[in-house]
C-alpha cells in the first residue's frame, strides 16, 4: 500500500485502509535535460513521483511504442543538487531523480513512430509518463534532428510528447 510506503500510521482511526490509498493522486513529473545523438543516443534529466522520496535503488527506463509493440531501455538514477529543497518535507525527496538512459534504437523492429515514454517505480509504485513535455532548451535544440544515421531514426514532436521516427534504410 501506498500509504505504508509513505510511512503513514494508518491503524489510529476506525476507518477502512482505503481511505489512505493515495495511489491515484501520485504523479510522475519528467523533464528532459539532454539529448545526445551518436551510435546509442542518451537522455537525461530528472523525474519524480511527486510526493515520494527518490532513491538511487528505484527503476528508471525508457519504452518506446508503435502499433502495441513495445521496447523499452533500462537507465540509471543519479544525484541532482539542483532538485534538493529548501525545506524539511522537500529537503531530499527529489535528490535522487536525476536518470539517463542509453537507447539501442537498432532495437526497434519496424518503420514508422516511436512513441516515447519514461516509466520510474519508486517504493513500489510505477508511472509511466509522454517524454518531452517538459525540455531545456539544449534538449529542445534536438527535436527534429537524427539521433542515429544507422538505422535512420530522427527525435520528434507530436501527439502530446516526443517520438522516434524511424525511416526506411537506403539499399546500395
Amino acid at each position: 500500500r501506498v500509504a505504508s510506503a509513505l510511512g503513514a500510521q494508518v491503524t489510529r482511526y476506525g476507518v477502512p485502509d482505503d481511505a489512505y490509498d493515495i495511489g491515484a493522486a501520485i504523479k510522475l513529473r519528467c523533464h528532459v535535460d539532454d539529448v545526445a545523438s551518436g551510435r546509442r543516443p542518451v537522455l537525461a534529466g530528472w523525474a519524480a513521483l511527486d510526493v515520494l522520496q527518490t532513491d538511487p535503488r528505484e527503476s528508471v527506463a525508457i519504452v518506446a511504442r508503435h502499433e502495441g509493440v513495445e521496447v523499452g531501455w533500462t537507465g540509471t538514477r543519479h544525484r541532482r543538487a539542483d532538485q534538493v529543497g529548501g525545506s524539511r518535507d522537500t529537503l531530499r525527496r527529489r535528490a535522487w531523480s536525476g536518470w539517463r538512459v542509453e537507447l539501442d534504437l537498432a532495437e526497434l523492429s519496424s518503420e514508422g513512430r516511436w512513441t516515447l515514454w519514461l516509466e520510474v517505480g519508486q517504493q513500489g509504485v510505477m508511472r509511466r509518463v509522454r517524454i518531452g513535455k517538459s525540455a531545456g532548451e539544449l534538449a529542445e535544440r534536438a527535436v527534429g534532428s537524427a539521433l542515429t544515421a544507422k538505422p535512420p531514426v530522427d527525435l520528434v514532436q507530436g501527439d502530446g510528447g516526443w517520438s522516434v521516427l524511424v525511416k526506411a534504410q537506403r539499399r546500395r
